[in-house]
């Protein structure tokens, strides 16, 4: 009864549960948790975040650093109800593509911080999608080597509250300095760029 109220919850390097075992465990104790993070679990996948996305409608924060094995469509089922969701870390996400990241921008409006670092199939496209999310105002893109000034020209278009920005190990983008890019993102503040 008493992890049925839980609103932060962390399961950060449990190695031991399947993709099965976490979706039950979520459908039972997530309907007030409002921090989630999964890190390094190596078995989140669709089971998972269907149960995530079913039951985690007051979700805010999601950490998914290092978790490899899941699918757009698995996106799709996460993000679903998850409308609340402002923080959301995919670092090193192998299999997400330009498609998963049209489905997080049209689904949470509300996200501001997002780690998408080592996503390494997404491209401009995937910006062109985020310049609906008014109110980003972190991004990192780190070694995204697909995306370029088009895409970054793109998200500036909706994207005015851009405060800090990871392009480090994105060669095809060729503003490469604060000033440079605060012509585009007049707030921006926090450069990585290497």
């Amino acid at each position: 009864q008493q992890l049925k109220s839980l609103e932060s919850l962390s399961l950060s390097g449990v190695t031991h549960l399947s993709d099965s075992q976490l979706g039950t465990f979520i459908r039972k104790t997530g309907h007030q948790i409002v921090s989630l993070d999964l890190t390094r679990i190596k078995n989140v996948g669709a089971q998972t975040l269907e149960a995530i996305g079913e039951t985690c409608s007051k979700l805010e924060t999601l950490r998914m650093y290092a978790c490899e094995t899941f699918s757009d469509e698995n996106i799709k089922g996460l993000v679903k109800k998850c409308h609340n969701l402002k923080h959301l870390d995919l670092c090193g996400a192998k299999k997400l593509t330009d498609l998963g990241v049209h489905y997080i921008a049209t689904s949470c409006p509300m996200l501001q911080i997002l780690n998408l670092t080592w996503c390494i199939r997404l491209s401009d496209k995937s910006l062109e999608s985020l310049s609906s999310c008014k109110s980003l105002c972190f991004l990192s893109i780190h070694g995204i080597k697909a995306v370029s000034d088009n895409g970054i020209a793109c998200l500036a278009r909706g994207c005015r509250y851009i405060v800090a920005l990871d392009i480090n190990g994105c060669c095809n983008i060729s503003m490469r300095t604060r000033d440079q890019l605060r012509k585009v993102f007049p707030k921006l503040k926090t450069l990585i760029s290497l």
